[in-house]
């Protein structure tokens, strides 16, 4: 398994199993162009196409916390403009985290993610919902409501089960 430390400012991302280059590139483009207004031209067009590449989407816009793990690299995360993602996440490939703008919905807006949040393949967190921290969001859950602090959820119903300690959501490659 190879495993990609990105350098400088850009240390706060760890991938697996990706073509380490272009995962730094996509994650480089994207503080670039957030730290700089409009970030260029040129480097817009190069974010898009890496983003077309690896099929995913992380809007300029989204907020990314600190030690962010891709175990299995960008491949098929979808990210909404407005998310915001704490620190220490773990997420898995073909996940979800969008917003939901349909008028009349109960629950516009964009997901809350806290720190520490492991989220399993497959997995979407849809409309304006607070994901508490230390959890633990299993394979093909979908999350549409508030979830609380220590707790794992599971099945398309998104069933919470509530612990009494914290979890230890760290991803630990073999």
């Amino acid at each position: 398994m190879r495993i990609v430390f990105l350098r400088k400012f850009y240390h706060r991302f760890i991938f697996f199993n990706m073509d380490g280059y272009d995962a730094e590139k996509i994650l480089k483009f994207h503080d670039l162009i957030k730290i700089r207004s409009g970030g260029g031209v040129f480097r817009k067009r190069q974010y898009r196409k890496l983003l077309l590449k690896y099929c995913c989407s992380v809007p300029y816009s989204c907020k990314i916390g600190s030690n962010l793990s891709l175990p299995h690299g960008l491949f098929g995360i979808f990210i909404s403009q407005d998310a915001v993602i704490g620190d220490n996440c773990v997420i898995f490939q073909q996940v979800t985290i969008g917003s939901n703008n349909l008028n009349g919905s109960e629950n516009t807006g964009a997901p809350v993610i806290g720190d520490n949040v492991y989220i399993g393949a497959g997995a979407k967190i849809i409309g304006k919902c607070k994901v508490g921290n230390n959890v633990r969001i299993g394979a093909n859950t979908v999350v549409t409501t508030d979830v609380p602090d220590n707790a794992t959820v599971v099945g398309v119903h998104s069933r919470i089960i509530l612990h009494e300690g914290i979890l230890d959501n760290k991803f630990i490659p073999k």
